[in-house]
């Protein structure tokens, strides 16, 4: 029927198979030829694939002595073939137009053009998009450690203010003791070159 395809041996013809397909006729674009041209190249390419083909060729189908419009049924057969290959990545790896003339063949250049420039486009666009979530994914990461850095900041200011008040509060004795505790953690040297000790916050005064 119209719009369906069968499969058979080579037999003598270089080829391991052939794949037979019925074209519509041109009618003016009233009975559905569209549809049924599109289905004779998806059927054929799903019959290749089952059989394990890795290259097909096609002719112009129904352009001939069907009627059927070269530049329309270059548009549908380029397209069909794009959508295949988009749903069945990889399956076939080499897909063939064998055309009659000179005409028919810049008519399919021009859609392979086409659809070369907008599978560019579309791959152009997937690498924006990911370099887009790359950065936001950046500066979320940057935000959390802002976050965290300025936790650790008032963490550190707190600690800091309690000492301070710590050592406004306690009496003489225990402000020795504190003294006599901290002072060999920070000695810098002073003591062996004869220089004055540097004052600190609990040194308030002779002990």
């Amino acid at each position: 029927e119209t719009g369906e395809a069968k499969i058979t041996k080579g037999y003598n013809l270089p080829c391991d198979y052939v794949i037979h397909t019925v074209g519509p006729i041109w009618r003016g674009g009233k009975d559905n030829e569209e549809q049924l041209l599109a289905s004779c190249y998806y059927h054929s390419l799903k019959l290749a694939m089952e059989k394990g083909i890795k290259r097909i060729a096609f002719p112009s189908i129904s352009t001939g002595v069907y009627g059927f419009p070269v530049k329309l049924a270059a548009h549908i057969a380029v397209n069909v073939v794009a959508r295949f290959e988009q749903e069945f990545p990889k399956q076939i790896e080499e897909i063939y137009f064998v055309l009659f003339d000179r005409d028919t063949e810049a008519a399919y250049e021009k859609e392979v053009d086409k659809d070369n420039q907008a599978k560019q486009s579309n791959e152009n666009q997937e690498l924006i998009n990911s370099l887009k979530a790359h950065i936001e994914t950046l500066q979320t990461q940057l935000s959390v450690a802002n976050d965290e850095k300025a936790e650790k900041d008032k963490q550190i200011a707190d600690l800091t203010a309690t000492v301070k008040a710590l050592g406004q509060s306690i009496n003489a004795r225990e402000h020795n003791e504190l003294a006599e505790t901290v002072q060999p953690l920070i000695e810098d040297g002073s003591t062996s070159t004869g220089k004055e000790k540097k004052k600190h916050w609990w040194q308030r005064g002779s002990r």
